[in-house]
Order: C-alpha cells, then structure tokens, then sequence
C-alpha cells in the first residue's frame, strides 16, 4: 500500500511548487536540475522500470533455462575461486563486524543493560522499593 499512497501523495510532498515542507528544506539556486526531471518526456522516466524487467527476466533466464552451463562454469576451479572471492566481498564485512561492530554492541550491552537497566534502574527503582516495604513491614511487625 505504501508504493500507492506515495504514488498518489508524491505531488503532496516532492511535486513542483508544494509548500509542504515550507523552510525545512532549503536548495541553493544552482541545484535546480530536479525541476528538469519534472518535464522530461515519459520514456526516460520508464527506463529503471525496464532495466529492473530486463534484471527480473536475465536472472529468470540464468536460473531455470542456462541452469547447465552455470554448473559448469561453477564446477572450473579458477571460477569457482573468483565467484567465492567476489561473493565474500573480500571479507571487508567481516573484519569490520568483528573488529567494530561486535566490540561496539557487547560494550553498550555492558553499559547500558548491565549497568543502567539492571544496575541503576533497579536498584533505585523496584529493587530499593521492594527493600524499603520489607523493612518497614518488619518494623512494623515488631511493634
């Protein structure tokens, strides 16, 4: 639904000579080639749709109907090995997941889990209150 709503709404928001977004947005005088997309002729404006087609029906064709020769393009050993390292992304990812990424989520899962949530929070939140019923109700218990 949201791809029709947008489809419906896009002048509301982006279309050539709305107020909508008032001031918040500003453009320098010099960025007014976004008006030029406004007028250009329709075909142009198809033309993601028939690359994202022509994609759909290429990687439709390589799958079920070329499904052999990929075997045996898989099955060559220096295209297998150019497959994996173009696949792997030269493992760019996984140094930077393990080298920031994880290191990053374990210690703000140390700081604001551990810490804050379980720490502060409880100890001068439910905790200290549950404590401060107890021993009042024993102070009270022994009158």
């Amino acid at each position: 639904m949201s791809i029709f709503i947008g489809f419906v709404f896009k002048d509301l928001f982006i279309g050539l000579g709305t107020d909508f977004w008032a001031n918040s947005i500003f453009n320098l005088y010099v960025n007014t080639d976004i008006l030029y997309a406004e007028f250009l002729d329709y075909y142009y404006k198809l033309i993601p749709l028939f690359f994202s087609i022509f994609g759909l029906s290429f990687s439709l064709f390589i799958y079920f109907i070329a499904y052999n020769y990929t075997l045996c393009i898989v099955k060559n050993t220096f295209m297998r090995y150019t497959y994996f390292f173009l696949a792997k992304k030269w493992y760019f990812d996984l140094l930077y997941n393990n080298i920031f990424v994880f290191n990053l989520l374990s210690s703000f899962y140390l700081l604001t889990f551990k810490v804050i949530d379980r720490g502060l929070i409880e100890f001068f939140g439910p905790l200290s209150f549950v404590r401060l019923i107890n021993g009042l109700s024993s102070v009270f218990s022994s009158f």
